[in-house]
């Protein structure tokens, strides 16, 4: 993933409240409030007598505060899978009226084979410029480790199929952002129960990466997921801007996603030459295009992209909002396709429909 680099004033700003806030001596009294002021506002500080309420300096922080809701979410997941394999586990253990640990042994562990002398040669010779011993003076550590590594594998291929076969509803809710859509950059149905939102760069080398898994799930999902694509073009990447403002002439005649394939295809190429003759390829009115890109009649609306990605807490690209929950990085397909799967029977279930 290609991080984002500080922007002038906002950020700067951000990190000086962050380095110079710290704990009151003192707990401040709340001051009184009227029956017209909301009594939910928590009160912060006073200046010159009024008051400075907690949501006024949330917009100065929301970047750190939206981080640390994923990191929240991340932690309970991860405790959540380990509480389910446990109770799993100790369901079945206690149907064939054994320990858990032996349970594990016979279903998993049993089944493990020892390395060969290939595979611990194979192992050596990937490692010995860091071991810097003779491989008969390190084999018996290699054996374990290359065991133990197998031992983990088959528990988790285990665990997994015992997840298979139970009922298990996650009910833990992601953090959520709510990021709009450009019209003139969505496909799929609006009626679609998932929509994924991408905050992207076409110089970045990630955003390419993920753009066959993206195709991938369209055309598996169909009119199930909208896909709709905003621009995050890097300090870093200095043709990602005036790529990002040909898109948008092109979208204005209505070709933004075929200009945005070649964009993503030879993203090498992005000179001004090179744009013109994309928007050549897809067709479109080149005096009206050349107007739009030299008059930068876009540039504020993709530095306005780039601000809402700063306010939604985005930290590099690629970064996509699959209904709102934040997913970075370019993701295998499995990760996304568990995570719409996950979407679509929260969807169902909310409408009525059962899954």
């Amino acid at each position: 993933m290609v991080r984002i680099l500080s922007t002038a004033g906002l950020l700067v700003f951000v990190s000086q409240i962050v380095s110079c806030a710290s704990a009151p001596v003192n707990q401040p009294q709340t001051p009184p409030q009227s029956q017209s002021e909301p009594q939910t506002r928590p009160v912060v500080a006073m200046i010159a007598g009024q008051p400075l309420y907690e949501d006024e300096i949330v917009p100065f922080v929301a970047t750190e505060l939206n981080e640390l809701r994923r990191q929240e979410y991340r932690i309970k997941m991860k405790a959540l899978n380990q509480a389910i394999d446990k109770k799993l586990l100790t369901s079945e253990a206690e149907k064939r009226g054994v320990a858990v640990d032996a349970l594990l042994k016979a279903q998993a562990d049993a089944k493990v084979s020892e390395p060969s002398g290939a595979e611990i040669q194979a192992y050596y010779e990937t490692q010995k410029d860091k071991l810097k011993v003779p491989l008969e003076q390190i084999r018996p550590q290699i054996l374990q480790l290359l065991k133990q590594a197998r031992v983990n594998l088959a528990r988790d291929t285990y665990k997994t199929a015992l997840r298979q076969r139970a009922s298990i509803d996650i009910l833990l809710a992601a953090p959520r952002v709510d990021v709009a859509v450009d019209p003139l950059r969505v496909k799929g149905s609006p009626a679609a129960l998932v929509t994924i939102v991408e905050f992207s760069d076409f110089e970045c080398p990630f955003c390419r990466k993920a753009e066959p898994t993206v195709v991938k799930l369209i055309q598996e999902y169909g009119d199930k997921v909208r896909f709709a694509y905003r621009d995050v073009p890097l300090q870093n990447h200095p043709r990602a801007q005036p790529a990002a403002e040909a898109s948008r002439c092109a979208a204005e005649q209505g070709q933004f996603w075929s200009y945005h394939d070649l964009l993503f295809k030879e993203p090498m190429r992005l000179t001004d030459a090179d744009l013109t003759e994309y928007a050549q390829t897809v067709k479109l009115d080149l005096a009206k295009f050349k107007s739009c890109l030299e008059g930068a009649k876009f540039r504020q609306q993709v530095q306005s992209d780039f601000q809402d990605a700063i306010r939604a807490g985005i930290t590099g690209t690629p970064t996509f909002f699959i209904n709102g929950a934040p997913m970075t990085g370019a993701p295998p397909y499995e990760l996304f396709k568990e995570t719409i799967e996950r979407e679509l029977d929260l969807a169902k279930k909310k409408s009525g429909k059962g899954v």
